[in-house]
């Protein structure tokens, strides 16, 4: 696969809270991890590929105005007949001269109806993969998953994907958050394929990794958490390496917790919690007690945690 042709289509929500990650995933029932599991805290940041089922209009070659960037096509029929949404049948439809077609697209939340034609469809470019960063929190004795610890599907978002693949990664860097923006995550893709994900719900996604390593002596118990001091398990902006980042619990709720940045070398190097990191995992008391969520948009030093039990139980439904 040539990675040049995989896109980046991130959607990130404009209210108080900024999610780290978003898209639209079928789930599985598979529960491979339970309560009672001894986790290994992993701070792996990883990326998704995913083959998605309906392309996506991610450029306008030229002033063409039938369709808009981010257009998620649903349906092209060609004198009523149903076109099989793949590259390789768009593209036999773009070398055809001025061909009626009737296309229904999603654009803002709504389905739209527009009469184009071949001519009108070969002044866009489609995405047909999609590529995400995440990070992995904890992984059990058989190599099954938890991540990411925020829901993939969005129900805004009408498409489904055909395939996913999990990557290894190399080298972290970051872009650091400003007051305005969002800073993110930058990853070297070693190309190794190391797993797949399963499922996915508001807890984050599960799955299993096909080459892991799991060691039993540095696997935590599950925790409860509770306000106070606590540690954030990822990967060090300075040296690289995966260490423990000082944080506070400040509140804890049912399912999502709020936390404060207290590590000096995230606040001075990312300016708190970047894209990218959510799912690192939370220890507090040598347990796991959940997986990094979101960050408050004017104070990215705060943001949200997951619980861990509602991880668990919330990752593939």
């Amino acid at each position: 696969m040539n990675v040049t042709k995989l896109i980046i289509f991130k959607k990130v929500l404009s209210t108080s809270l900024i999610i780290l990650l978003m898209s639209s995933f079928v789930y599985c029932d598979e529960k491979p991890i339970t309560k009672n599991t001894k986790l290994m805290p992993s701070g792996e940041v990883v990326e998704l590929g995913v083959k998605l089922k309906y392309p996506i209009v991610i450029n306008k070659l030229n002033h063409n105005k039938t369709l808009k960037k981010s257009d998620i096509l649903i349906s092209i029929k060609l004198k009523g007949e149903e076109i099989e949404l793949n590259r390789k049948n768009i593209e036999k439809i773009m070398k055809a001269k001025n061909l009626p077609l009737q296309i229904i697209c999603y654009r803002n939340e709504k389905t739209k109806f527009i009469d184009i034609t071949s001519d009108d469809l070969r002044d866009f470019e489609f995405g047909y993969y999609s590529f995400y960063l995440g990070t992995v929190t904890a992984i059990d004795s058989e190599g099954n998953f938890i991540g990411l610890s925020h829901n993939l599907k969005s129900d805004k978002i009408p498409f489904d994907y055909l395939d996913n693949a999990i990557y290894k990664t190399s080298y972290v860097q970051t872009s650091k958050n400003t007051l305005f923006r969002t800073g993110y995550l930058v990853t070297s893709s070693e190309g190794d394929k190391i797993g797949k994900f399963t499922g996915t719900g508001d807890g984050g996604i599960c799955g299993k990794f096909d080459n892991y390593e799991y060691n039993s002596s540095l696997a935590l118990e599950i925790g409860t958490p509770h306000t106070g001091t606590a540690y954030l398990y990822c990967t060090s902006p300075v040296s690289n390496e995966l260490k423990m980042h000082e944080i506070e619990i400040v509140e804890v709720r049912k399912d999502v917790s709020k936390i404060k940045i207290i590590d000096k070398d995230l606040l001075k190097y990312r300016g708190g919690i970047v894209q990218g990191m959510s799912g690192s995992p939370i220890i507090q008391d040598n347990k796991i007690v959940g997986g990094t969520r979101a960050v408050v948009k004017y104070n990215k030093s705060i943001g949200f945690m997951t619980n861990i039990d509602y991880m668990i139980k919330n990752s593939n439904k």
